[in-house]
């Protein structure tokens, strides 16, 4: 879990933490594992999950990691929603920034 940690942090530190409108606007895809290196890290937080909640509470858990795909999906498919939503507010068609706005704050 540590190896991968260690390669992926800085991006989630420059984006998921403190999304870094810079890096958002750029669209580059952030570093990561590939699917060996993430079947090892899922294997390896089951493992860690299921001793620790055997220790603590005297059974095992087995987790499902399965939505996390869906929600880092999710994650990038707003990210690039804002990316073109930045686009689209920078346009120079006034009705296009207008309509933007209205979205935006409705209640201006």
């Amino acid at each position: 879990m540590d190896k991968l940690r260690q390669k992926i942090q800085p991006a989630r530190h420059k984006l998921g933490a403190h999304a870094d409108r810079d890096v958002i606007r750029k669209g580059e895809p952030l570093p990561g594992g590939d699917w060996e290196e993430w079947d090892d890290f899922w294997s390896a937080l089951a493992d860690f999950v299921r001793i620790l909640n055997e220790q603590t509470f005297g059974k095992p858990f087995e987790i499902d990691a399965a939505g996390v795909l869906g929600d880092a999906e999710t994650l990038l498919k707003f990210l690039r929603q804002g990316q073109y939503f930045e686009i689209l507010l920078n346009e120079n068609d006034p009705k296009v920034r207008d309509a933007c706005l209205k979205l935006a704050l409705p209640n201006s």
